[in-house]
This record gives structure tokens, C-alpha cells and sequence, in this order.
């Protein structure tokens, strides 16, 4: 997965070897994070955090964690299994506007604070794709954007044809940028 929430400082996050590279504007790795050297043997999401740290989901040991860039552990929740009858493992970290958002598409999108305590939770399931912008969660089902606002509890659905098959999509500003036959297109976005 890749974190572009910060240009100056990318974050490219492989799942399979439990490691982080940094790589700055032109691409050029700066860092690379180890996470079994920081006993984080089962990360299953890695998000940039808003002070440019890391947050690590430790599926493992059901926490989540950040890390600066020196790879050491600066914050740990509880564990999850704790306020959670049963958690899944999170396939992806958003932090957003002051808040922490995990989610999994089986129990749906989870709201925290940045001290790791649960507020909320949205039954947003079956999402392939979600983003989380200007207090509104976009979830995406093959063709179909959902347009939740986490506010009022308001959603509105849109069909977008084109994005049947896609294998990547990304919401920015009024774009929708997506992978569609190994190619990458460009589209705008209301």
C-alpha cells in the first residue's frame, strides 16, 4: 500500500515483509523500516500520521501503534480485543482532520482520538476502496460511490460505469484517478 497524504514524504508499506520504505518527492528511498526489528511480527496497515510518524495496526497483538522515524515506539493502545468483542484484521489506516479511522470491510469503519480510544463506529461494510474527505467517508463497491457524511448520517449512492474492473481507484480533490486494463486514468469527481 502507499500513503501520499504527504508528497515531501511518501510512505510505501509491503505487508508480506513487515517493512516501510520512505521515499522523498522524487522518489528516492530515504528510510526503510524494518517492523520485526520492532517486534511488530503481524502489521496488516501502516498509515502516515499527521506529525509524520507512523501508525501501525499489530494484528498480532490486536493494538495500534506509532512509531517515529527511527522505527521506536512513541505510542500503544490497549488492546482491541479489550473494547471489541471480536476485531478482524484493519486493512487500512486513515488520519483525518484530527481523528483516527480503522477500517475493515467485515465490521465496518472505526472513529478513535489520537490517545487510541474507540469513539464510534460506522456500519460502512463491504467497501473496496474508502476514503475519507471533508467529514464525508466515500466508500466504493465495484461501480458504486457511496457518500456517507459522519456528521448527520446522511449518505447519497452515484453508478459510475467506468470504474467497473478497476483494480486501484483514488479520490483527490475533484478527481478520480483508477487502474482499469493496466492503465491509469483520469477522471473528474463532483
Amino acid at each position: 500500500s502507499i500513503d501520499v497524504s504527504n508528497p515531501l514524504k511518501i510512505v510505501v508499506f509491503y505487508k508480506n515483509f513487515s517493512t516501510i520504505l520512505v521515499l522523498d518527492r522524487f522518489l528516492n528511498v530515504k528510510a526503510t523500516l524494518d517492523l520485526r526489528k520492532q517486534n511488530i511480527l503481524q502489521a496488516s496497515a501502516v498509515a502516515l500520521s499527521f506529525d509524520n510518524f507512523f501508525w501501525i495496526y499489530d494484528e498480532l497483538e490486536n493494538k495500534l501503534k506509532k512509531l517515529n522515524d527511527n522505527g521506536e515506539l512513541v505510542f500503544e493502545s490497549t488492546d482491541l480485543r479489550l473494547v471489541f468483542n471480536e476485531i478482524k484484521p484493519i486493512e487500512k489506516i486513515i488520519d483525518s482532520e484530527g481523528k483516527l479511522y480503522l477500517y475493515n470491510k467485515h465490521q465496518g469503519l472505526m472513529l478513535f482520538d489520537y490517545y487510541g480510544a474507540f469513539k464510534k463506529k460506522f456500519a460502512f461494510l463491504g467497501y473496496q476502496n474508502l476514503f475519507i474527505k471533508d467529514k464525508e467517508c466515500i466508500g466504493i463497491k465495484d461501480s458504486i460511490v457511496e457518500i456517507n457524511d459522519l456528521n448527520n448520517f446522511s449518505s447519497s449512492t452515484q453508478e459510475f460505469n467506468f470504474l467497473k474492473g478497476s483494480s486501484q481507484i483514488l479520490f483527490y480533490e475533484s478527481q478520480v484517478y483508477y487502474i482499469k486494463n493496466q492503465v491509469l486514468c483520469k477522471t473528474k469527481f463532483k
